[in-house]
């Protein structure tokens, strides 16, 4: 086996914003130095099989309301705690994964309890920076990782900033590893360019 498939992993236990345990998993390739995968994993997550026996709990409590004591208040907040256990089974995510290849691009791909991927991908040559941010909210100050993005065009050029990480929200120290990482692969993508 090739030595350049050979990789470092880092794990890292920290909080999201909210409060939630999170674990880092930092994946470096070892050679190249051009490939970085960061997988931000939701521990507090309830487990597939967890949500599923509670709903199946909550249906047969249901029938058994409806047949012992028929009270329509009672059935209607018990759908709407069924509904919200649906919701919570299909769009809690449990983890967010930031794959940078160095000449190549980013994918953002996030998978939620139910197995359902969303990716997105941003080409290399798009990419102007990877910015560690800050927000107000209420009466908090929240950072976030934000990658700074330049559409040119025939006309004019555009500029937005997508934030990383949106779903898990994790804590300044741990956007603070996966930042000096990116700019790791920044700097030597950089310098093999010039």
């Amino acid at each position: 086996m090739s030595q350049t498939f050979h990789r470092k992993r880092k794990h890292i236990y920290c909080e999201s914003v909210d409060g939630l345990k999170l674990s880092l998993s930092v994946h470096n390739s070892e050679l190249p130095e051009m490939c970085s995968e960061f997988v931000v994993l939701n521990v507090s997550c309830p487990s597939l099989m967890r949500t599923v026996f509670s709903v199946i709990f909550l249906i047969v409590s249901l029938l058994l309301i409806y047949y012992v004591y028929f009270n329509i208040i009672v059935i209607f907040f018990g759908w709407i705690v069924l509904l919200y256990q649906v919701f919570k089974l299909f769009w809690s995510v449990q983890k967010e994964t930031l794959l940078v290849i160095a000449p190549v691009g980013l994918q953002i791909t996030t998978t939620f309890l139910c197995g359902y991927e969303n990716s997105h991908f941003i080409p290399w040559y798009c990419i102007v920076d990877v910015i560690i941010n800050e927000a107000i909210s209420l009466q908090k100050v929240l950072f976030y990782l934000a990658v700074l993005v330049e559409h040119k065009s025939e006309k004019d050029t555009s500029r937005k900033i997508i934030p990383l990480f949106q779903f898990t929200r994790p804590r300044l120290k741990c956007l603070e590893q996966i930042y000096i990482n990116i700019q790791r692969l920044f700097s030597v993508s950089r310098s093999n360019v010039s």
